[in-house]
């Protein structure tokens, strides 16, 4: 099977040759993140099984106040739905900053998450929407939290013989903003040294934190987690000068970072609490801005 691509046509198809051979397969659709890993040697597997040709899981659509997206949504999909404006911030940002269009033309919601790691910006964001993920095989179908899934740098709870289908998350309730930012080495097809997702509700004075999620890129190790002390101190909060000061300083104890040859610790410190200082008043700005629209 060395080299061995299987392009299946059906799930039927896949699940039957995962069955046999999936332990030393790896899925791909666009394969932006696993191909240039397999041309520097970096992962050698024995088969590839292009699953680009599932077609019906494509799609984004909402049901019942749940957001569904397809694992072969490409980002492209993503960052240009219509389903996904307004409040939706963090997806249109990311469709400013995510690689070249080429790349946004093909990778896929799906392999962005079972990347899993701290430069895939796709997974701050659905953790901050509080994302769910399914995984299906020829018998089995599972839901989990993506916070779950994600165990560590390349490393999910997918076991060999399943495919990930499907995210969802809630819509956002009304008075909220999600919002995104990262910070590289240059504008452009980058690879973040820190990115930053906020879901921000405010109650009806816009002011006072209702709920807030917030994730980054790394928080303890080299993948994206939320910033669970940093959400507890800001809800129930006045989003005023001084609980800013005090949420930037929750999140540097929060953080357990290394430095590398890309960024030191402090400096991706200092970085995160400016990008968390701005986006939270950020998502207040606008949450005040459609209040009145509609008053």
């Amino acid at each position: 099977m060395r080299n061995e691509i299987f392009v299946p046509k059906t799930e039927d198809e896949l699940f039957a040759f995962l069955e046999k051979n999936g332990h030393q397969s790896r899925l791909v659709s666009g394969a932006t993140d696993l191909l240039p890993r397999v041309q520097r040697g970096q992962e050698k597997p024995a088969a590839l099984v292009d699953v680009s040709r599932l077609v019906a899981l494509r799609y984004i659509r909402k049901e019942q106040g749940i957001v569904r997206i397809g694992a072969l949504s490409t980002l492209s999909d993503l960052t240009k739905n219509k389903l996904l404006c307004n409040q939706y911030e963090a997806f249109r940002k990311l469709g400013l900053i995510f690689g070249s269009p080429p790349v946004r033309n093909l990778a896929t919601v799906g392999g962005n998450i079972a990347a899993s790691s701290s430069s895939e910006d796709l997974i701050p964001i659905l953790l901050a929407l509080d994302a769910k993920v399914n995984l299906k095989s020829k018998t089995t179908y599972r839901e989990m939290a993506l916070e779950e899934f994600i165990r560590g740098k390349r490393t999910t709870t997918i076991m060999s013989n399943e495919l990930l289908t499907e995210v969802s998350f809630s819509e956002l309730k009304p008075n909220s903003w999600c919002t995104f930012d990262k910070v590289g080495r240059r504008e452009r097809v980058i690879i973040s040294l820190v990115s930053l997702a906020c879901a921000l509700t405010l109650e009806h004075d816009s002011r006072t934190v209702a709920d807030v999620r917030l994730a980054l890129n790394r928080v303890r190790g080299k993948i994206p987690e939320r910033l669970r002390e940093t959400e507890k101190i800001l809800r129930g909060s006045c989003l005023d000068e001084s609980k800013l000061d005090e949420a930037c300083k929750t999140l540097e104890s929060e953080l357990r970072l290394t430095s590398d040859f890309r960024a030191s610790e402090e400096y991706r410190t200092k970085v995160a609490q400016n990008i968390l200082r701005g986006s939270l008043r950020h998502c207040q700005e606008r949450i005040e801005r459609e209040l009145e629209s509609v008053a």
